[in-house]
This record gives C-alpha cells, structure tokens and sequence, in this order.
C-alpha cells in the first residue's frame, strides 16, 4: 500500500481489511491473502480509546464517501485545561460540544518492528511523522447514561454456559462483555452494517447484560455527578427506528438472548479502529 501513509486506521473489516489515513482520507483495501502473508498487528485497540472533547471544528473542503476532513480543537474530558489541535477524518459527524474517543499518542512507545521503521524515517524525529490524538468514533456519554436499554436485540445459537465459560478469567470475559457492547454500538451507529444483520424487537420489561454495560460511562469507571445529571443528552444519539426490527422468532428454535458474547465475532470488531501499520 505505498500510496498511503503507514499510521492508519481500520475502519471496516470484511474479506479484507479496509484503512483510511485520517489525516487526507485516503482509502485503501487490504485483501485476506495480502495480510495473511505478511501480517501487520494492530498498535492500538479499543481499550486503548480515551475520551475527549470538542471545542471547535473548521471543516475542510475534502470528502471521501461519509468521511469529511477537519482540523478540530479538543481537550481531554478529564483535563480541560489542555488543549491540541488535530486533523480527523470524521469533520462530517463532529461538532462543538461533542465527545469523541480516540488514541493519544504523545507518550506512546511500542515494542514494534514497523512502528521503529517509521519513526526512524523521520531522523528519529517522532513529533514530524506521529499526531499528537488520532481521533476514531464519536461517542454520546450523556444520552448513554439516560438511555439504559436498549428495543432491540441479536439473536445467537445456543451455547452451554459451562462450556462458554470454561478457563476464562475474570478479565477475559469482562473483555468479551466490553468487545460485544462495542459491537452493538457498531450496529447503533452503522446503518449499512445493520441492514446485514437480524435485529429483533426486545419484549416489554427484558433486560440483558450488555444493557447493563450501557450504564457506565464511555469514559469508564467515572461516577456520574449531579452536572452530568442535568447535561441533555445528544441530539444525533443513533436510535434504531422499530420498523427496522424483526418479530420474535417461532418458539422451538435452538437460539438465545444476545447475553451469549460471540466472542470470534467481536474481536475482529474491536480491532477494526485499532491504530495499524500497513
């Protein structure tokens, strides 16, 4: 892919794996047998996000299909008293105000052969070649904290729980639970992505435990202050319209809530905004 920089992000993964350089929106396709042969790992996945936020966007006049670039200023949402300026691909979605997770990289420093290489290109000088916060999705914290649960839910063959569960630690499976909750936000947030999958109506009064998970802050671990309380939540919050939504599925049918983690399925969903080497 030499018609692209080598810091880019996954943004979708199929039968190949497609990147895009946030910062000129170049697109590029990296094809199943390309990558097997000469793997590039991902620096960067979803645990890695951290929060911040928007104060102000100039939009630039460059798009490429629903990507738009924009040199935004942000701050982290947990030290406001530090501003930076970046460039991101996604000017289209972001405005003053919002919230968006992204990788900080000012301390970053990894164990990578290809990371080294790059960085070495620029005389060593890694403030020339790597931005300071590559931004990767918006998020909606105040309209999460309000709406706990969600109308809808997946479908997945059934599983013994034993089985599931057998030699996973604690941290593995909140890892799975935390994987699978990204992957619905996926499905929130994506509409081509929803019209590949059956989405079913949740019936009146049930819950699951990836409902739970949608309690706690996308900030993580953060309590909930009597200012958060009074913040609206965002008005672009992305709701799933109940004529999208299936009926329930005829009684008899080897199937289950979606409280069942597909756990193949979504790690391959938490490395598509993983930071990447191409």
């Amino acid at each position: 892919m030499s018609d692209i920089t080598p810091l880019v992000l996954c943004n979708k993964v199929s039968n190949s794996l497609s990147v895009i350089d946030p910062n000129t929106l170049k697109i590029s396709e990296l094809r199943n047998n390309v990558y097997w042969d000469q793997p590039c790992l991902p620096l960067l996945g979803t645990k890695d996000l951290v929060e911040f936020y928007v104060i102000d966007v100039q939009h630039e006049q460059v798009r490429n299909k629903q990507f738009g670039l924009a040199t935004v200023e942000i701050s982290k949402s947990k030290d406001l008293g530090t501003t930076m300026l970046v460039r991101t691909h996604l000017g289209n979605v972001l405005r003053p105000g919002d919230h968006v997770l992204g990788y900080d990289l000012r301390n970053a420093n990894f164990n990578d052969e290809n990371w080294d290489k790059f960085v070495s290109k620029s005389g060593g000088k890694k403030n020339a070649v790597v931005p300071d916060v590559v931004l990767v999705r918006k998020s909606y914290p105040n309209a999460r904290k309000k709406s706990k649960n969600r109308n809808w839910r997946l479908k997945t063959i059934t599983i013994e729980e034993e089985v599931e569960a057998m030699g996973k630690s604690k941290a593995e499976k909140a890892k799975a639970e935390q994987d699978y909750e990204m992957f619905l936000r996926d499905i929130e947030e994506d509409p081509e992505l929803r019209g590949m999958i059956n989405l079913y109506k949740k019936p009146t009064g049930a819950g699951t435990q990836q409902d739970a998970a949608m309690m706690e802050d996308e900030g993580e671990g953060d309590e909930a202050d009597a200012s958060d309380e009074e913040e609206e939540p965002e008005d672009d919050f992305p709701e799933i319209d109940e004529d999208e939504l299936l009926e329930e599925m005829m009684e008899g049918m080897a199937i289950r809530d979606d409280d069942a983690v597909a756990d193949g399925d979504t790690e391959a969903d938490a490395e598509g905004d993983a930071v990447v080497e191409a």
